[in-house]
C-alpha cells in the first residue's frame, strides 16, 4: 500500500531561514556558500519553491540538520519511538 507524503515548502522554507539566522548568516552568505543565487533562497524561504533533493541535501549538511526533521519535522527516531508502542500494543492484543 503506498502512501501519499505531502511536502510542505512553506514549512521547510521556515524552518531553513529560522536554522540559518541561528548561524547568524544573511540570505546572500547561505547562498554563496550553497552555490545558489539570493533569488533561489528566498523563494526557498518563503515557500514558493520545492527543492531536488541534491539541494535539499547541501541545506541540511550546511545547517547540520537531518532530512527527516527538516522534511517532517521529526527525526527517525522520534517517529519510531511513536509507532513502537502502537506496534507493541498490536502484537500484545493478538
Amino acid at each position: 500500500m503506498k502512501k501519499n507524503i505531502e511536502i510542505d515548502n512553506k514549512a521547510i522554507g521556515q524552518k531553513i531561514r529560522e536554522e540559518r539566522e541561528k548561524f547568524k548568516l544573511s540570505r546572500e552568505e547561505f547562498a554563496e556558500i550553497l552555490g545558489l543565487s539570493d533569488y533561489y533562497i528566498r523563494q526557498l524561504e518563503r515557500g514558493k519553491r520545492q527543492m531536488s533533493l541534491p539541494v535539499l541535501v547541501k541545506v541540511a549538511n550546511c545547517l547540520h540538520l537531518s532530512l527527516d526533521y527538516l522534511i517532517f519535522d521529526k527525526t527517525a527516531y522520534d517517529a519510531y519511538e511513536g509507532n513502537k508502542d502502537t506496534e507493541l500494543t498490536h502484537l500484545l492484543n493478538k
